[in-house]
């Protein structure tokens, strides 16, 4: 339990230093987009969704490791580390360094540290 806390707390951790490591904030002061190099920006206000600033707004951008943050946060709010998972046939195994097969069974542990 100390262990699944402990990893819940170093996620959030990595979480944090991505996202304000990784954002460009933007100031009511104004913009300069000579000082922008994102090649895609979309500002929201929070509270009615409207657009306030965008630039490329419908480029199509990899999103990184977000997707394993937030893949790691789920299965620890539903898994515990310990859970054994049996992998499917479905799963492709091209770009993983896991060399997992279809039928093998690992702990959550094991698959959240080859993320």
């Amino acid at each position: 339990m100390k262990r699944n806390l402990l990893f819940k707390i170093f996620v959030a951790f990595l979480a944090f230093v991505m996202v304000f490591t990784t954002v460009y904030w933007v100031f009511a002061a104004g913009i300069d987009e000579a000082e922008m190099t994102a090649s895609a920006i979309m500002l929201l206000d929070q509270d009615t969704g409207t657009v306030l600033y965008e630039k490329n707004p419908d480029a199509k951008i990899a999103p990184a490791s977000t997707t394993k943050i937030m893949t790691a946060l789920v299965a620890l709010d539903h898994l515990q580390l310990t859970d054994e998972i049996t992998v499917g046939a479905e799963v492709s195994v091209s770009g993983s360094l896991m060399g997992l097969k279809p039928g093998q069974t690992v702990t959550v542990e094991t698959l959240l540290y080859g993320m």
